[in-house]
């Protein structure tokens, strides 16, 4: 009988002892962008046009009023003049990622979050970290803005 060399017989599997352990940390914030976080009616987008809130932020033009919702909505406004269906694409797929990367660092209104709608201007390839901060500092003008234009809950109105 011929004896196996070692490199072929079966392995034993070495018992490996597992210990578990539980901290209490706090579950990440869901990065997802759901169909109920976008703009998809032209009545949306016609109410934040109408809100007058507008921020330019490198070549980005960003739109914002208060939505009375526990979260923060996003439309996109890419017309052709930013380049060809590929290019608006990127440009759409690059601000809807930073978008979600934002979602939960957005400024609230006092009635909610902020529908923003977003058009671009022409522009060379920008990183996402710049996309990222674009939208970020143009979300907190608009929150800067509007809050200006909200007129006071509480205390007389001067007519």
């Amino acid at each position: 009988m011929t004896r196996l060399s070692s490199a072929c017989a079966p392995r034993r599997r070495q018992a490996r002892s597992r210990v578990l352990i539980f901290f209490l940390v706090p579950a990440p914030a869901s990065l997802a962008f759901p169909r109920r976080m976008r703009l998809t009616k032209a009545l949306e987008y016609e109410r934040t046009y109408d809100a007058r809130c507008k921020k330019v932020r490198g070549p980005l033009i960003m739109f914002g009023a208060a939505n009375g919702l526990a979260y923060p909505r996003l439309g996109l406004a890419i017309g052709r003049k930013v380049g060809n269906a590929v290019v608006r694409n990127r440009v759409k797929r690059m601000l809807r990622e930073a978008f979600r990367h934002l979602q939960h660092d957005l400024p609230r209104a006092k009635e909610g979050f902020y529908d923003l709608v977003v058009s671009a201007r022409v522009h060379n390839a920008a990183s996402k970290d710049e996309y990222i901060e674009w939208m970020r500092s143009g979300a907190e003008a608009i929150h800067k803005e509007c809050s200006k234009r909200s007129p006071p809950e509480d205390g007389p109105r001067n007519v």
